[in-house]
């Protein structure tokens, strides 16, 4: 396979072998390097394989930028500061070639994690959730979503009020008004007819 091919398929695979082989043969072919050197370059692979295995976090990969883009000053302060003592060494002009192309290379690979962490991150964000469903801001899309999804309120404030008010008013209208006919027609049939009355004054 290319390489070039296979490092635009996986990134982080390609800068994680690419830094790994460049820094341990400049190691192995002369130790020249201070103890530091390993230190931080360790802590650099430890959040690119944390990068690999876990695909959705993007903090994983935003340290590993960071951490490689701090190397560069380090790398350079390591290389000035111990070139002079050790630079009769055998093999050590090919390591000091190798370590000059791991920093060259180090500018490279982090603008591609860069550009990886602002992939993961308008994706995934800082939990891990994926933002696909939603419009790209996460969490509050979510939420915003489930309450422009709920119909069963009414605005309280509206010109109009809601049908079923309206029909229970109805229904109290025709019940007040069952109620006085009735009240009517009972009076009609307690009312003493006038020749009752007639006769009673008649007797007494």
């Amino acid at each position: 396979m290319d390489p070039v091919a296979a490092f635009n398929q996986s990134p982080i695979k390609g800068t994680f072998i690419s830094h790994f082989m460049l820094v341990t043969l400049a190691l192995i072919t002369t130790d020249w390097m201070p103890k530091i050197f390993i230190l931080y370059n360790s802590f650099f692979f430890f959040t690119l394989l944390w990068s690999l295995g876990a695909p959705q976090n993007c903090e994983s990969v935003q340290l590993a930028a960071i951490i490689n883009l701090l190397s560069i000053l380090l790398d350079l302060i390591s290389i000035a500061i111990n070139y002079g003592r050790y630079h009769y060494l055998d093999w050590f002009g090919f390591s000091l070639f190798l370590l000059i192309v791991n920093l060259i290379l180090r500018g490279i690979t982090t603008i591609v994690l860069f550009r990886i962490y602002n992939d993961r991150n308008d994706r995934f964000g800082s939990y891990g959730l994926d933002r696909s469903p939603f419009t790209g801001t996460g969490i509050r899309d979510a939420f915003t979503n489930v309450r422009s999804n709920q119909t069963g309120y009414q605005d309280l404030d509206a010109n109009s009020p809601p049908s079923n008010v309206t029909s229970s008013r109805d229904q109290v209208s025709s019940a007040t008004s069952n109620v006085n006919n009735f009240e009517t027609k009972n009076l009609s049939y307690q009312s003493v007819p006038d020749s009752f009355n007639v006769s009673l004054v008649d007797d007494k």
